[in-house]
């Protein structure tokens, strides 16, 4: 620590705020290397502790404020780093009308002006540190906030707060979260424009998943497949890098993550997502997606014959490229496989087999109906439940391994009751899988319970 700004240190600055608190703040560039250092707390018993922050100005201030956080933090004991930035929407300041407004983002113009003071946790302290560090990578590289602790305020635990955490520590009957892991900052991200990432320290990877140890989470669920791109050594799929080869330096995400994982008491599910790629045009990291480049002729396509940038699962071939995807996931011995039907849905749209099908069936061209026509969600939804089915089939084959199908249901704007719950209008029939006992069911951005 120094009280010049320079590389591999932290720069402490005296600061004296308005209601008068006075002390020394520590900042640091995450970009000039500072190293993870211990704050003494010199406490003895169980304590609140909260966090005072100066969130700074900086060009990345859109997406590093309440999004990756800004300090990492920890105590001695503690598993792992946890991440701290602003909250979003928190901070108020009056206006020249007297009007309090609220920041959209929690990094308006008053951000940089103000400490921002958190609870964190509470934590028996005897013999512990507070140890923080700048964000390593991935973050310091795409979301470079600056790191910054202005104070530690801890407050004795009063013995009501305490009656009342004892009650909320976890037990077995408690353990039912599910923690959804998304690897877009390994794989980048699906806007096309971040790079991926390859760690090459096993350690990443316990802080990576400290958040969901020792409390009520039971399942730990990797977005392993992200579209063609896998965060694991596959012999199909893309890996990344500037020549999409494995490197013998990294370290396996989807071995590690399952390693932490099991270590630590949590089930392990692998996700799919069956992205595609983009247009305009970008081939890297996460769009390179060089099975769908060498096979256009089975993309989606809209209703007048155009290609999507996303595979159909009308063709067989394409199924089963996603199902060997799959079986290497199970190869490594994870508990469970998660199929995202969040977005880049519907999965069936226009195609020729598809067209054809529905001719068959009903003699009409599906092309001149409403694309919300039941009929045709019907049979569009079928794919998919057969899909799922073959899915199923395959984990099946992997004795006690479980499938789960995570998918929207929220209303929509085209949805003919706004307050109902209808994932049909995206040729997802929910009735099917469970008819058929296909998985267990999660439900995101569900309005109402399912029936």
């Amino acid at each position: 620590m120094d009280r010049q700004q320079r590389e591999m240190a932290w720069y402490l600055v005296d600061y004296e705020s308005e209601c008068g608190i006075k002390g020394v703040m520590a900042y640091a560039d995450p970009k000039l290397g500072a190293p993870e250092i211990q704050l003494p707390l010199n406490a003895k018993g169980a304590y609140k502790i909260y966090l005072g922050i100066n969130y700074t100005k900086n060009p990345y201030a859109y997406v590093s404020y309440g999004s990756y956080g800004d300090l990492h933090v920890k105590l001695t004991r503690d598993k792992g780093f946890r991440h701290v930035g602003a909250e979003s929407g928190a901070v108020e300041q009056p206006t020249p009308r007297g009007i309090k407004v609220a920041s959209k983002i929690g990094m308006g113009k008053f951000v940089p002006r103000s400490i921002q003071e958190v609870y964190w946790k509470t934590a028996e302290l005897d013999g512990q540190s507070l140890v923080i560090r700048p964000p390593g990578e991935p973050y310091r590289t795409d979301y470079p906030g600056i790191s910054n602790l202005s104070y530690v305020r801890l407050v004795p635990e009063a013995e009501e707060d305490a009656a009342i955490r004892q009650v909320l520590q976890p037990r077995e009957d408690t353990r039912c979260l599910a923690f959804i892991y998304c690897t877009g900052n390994l794989t980048g991200h699906i806007d096309m424009c971040s790079s991926d990432y390859h760690p090459t320290d096993r350690e990443w990877y316990q802080t990576e998943i400290a958040q969901c140890l020792d409390n009520d989470f039971r399942i730990f669920n990797l977005e392993a497949i992200r579209g063609h791109y896998c965060v694991f050594r596959t012999e199909l799929g893309d890996v990344g890098g500037e020549d999409n080869q494995w490197q013998d330096e990294w370290t396996d995400p989807l071995a590690e993550f399952t390693r932490v994982a099991h270590e630590n008491g949590l089930k392990m599910f692998a996700g799919m997502r069956m992205i595609g790629t983009a247009y305009p045009t970008t081939r890297s990291p996460l769009g390179r997606a060089s099975f769908y480049w060498d096979h256009q002729e089975w993309a989606k396509r809209d209703r007048h014959g155009v290609p999507t940038g996303n595979l159909s699962i009308a063709f067989p071939e394409v199924r089963e490229y996603w199902l060997a995807l799959l079986k290497e996931v199970l190869e490594y011995g994870v508990d469970g496989l998660t199929i995202y039907l969040h977005r880049f849905r519907p999965f069936v749209l226009w195609e020729a087999p598809v067209l054809e099908s529905f001719r068959e069936e009903y003699g009409e061209d599906a092309r001149e109906l409403h694309d919300h026509e039941p009929r045709w969600l019907n049979h569009r939804a079928r794919y998919l439940t057969d899909f799922l089915s073959e899915i199923r089939e395959l984990v099946n084959r992997f004795p006690g391994r479980e499938l789960a199908v995570s998918f929207n249901g929220g209303p929509s704007d085209f949805d003919p009751n706004p307050e109902g719950f209808n994932p049909m209008r995206d040729a997802l029939d929910v009735a099917a899988w469970i008819e058929k006992a296909l998985s267990t069911i999660f439900c995101q951005l569900c309005e109402r319970p399912l029936p």
